[in-house]
């Protein structure tokens, strides 16, 4: 068992391939120790921060905490708030951002896998 401290987790700049130079970060709360783990992160988008629209080879789940951000597909899209839930199957083309001249944060539920980027 761990305990993580609130504030014990530095922030680490979200991945270049997917978020170029859009100011992004992330708190790797729970990284997984083995490939069928767990990796729980905070989410911090500043500024309108938008990923690329991409897929993860498993499910996704990205809880709302503070701020307003946006979620979508390759057809549809989505405000989401603090207390908003998001499921994303594994496989789907999507992308997630803080609305436009906003800061969006939010907790994100996934398994380690591979990751493909298509803009």
């Amino acid at each position: 068992m761990k305990v993580i401290r609130s504030g014990s987790v530095k922030p680490v700049p979200g991945p270049r391939r997917v978020f170029g130079e859009q100011r992004m970060e992330a708190e790797h709360l729970v990284e997984a120790e083995t490939p069928e783990g767990i990796l729980v992160s905070i989410v911090h988008f500043f500024d309108g921060a938008r990923s690329k629209l991409h897929t993860h080879a498993s499910e996704q789940i990205r809880y709302g905490l503070s701020g307003k951000g946006r979620v979508g597909t390759e057809t549809e899209s989505w405000d989401v708030r603090p207390g908003d839930t998001v499921y994303i199957p594994a496989g789907e083309k999507h992308w997630h951002a803080a609305a436009p001249g906003e800061d969006y944060a939010d907790l994100t539920i996934s398994h380690p896998a591979e990751m493909a980027v298509f803009e």
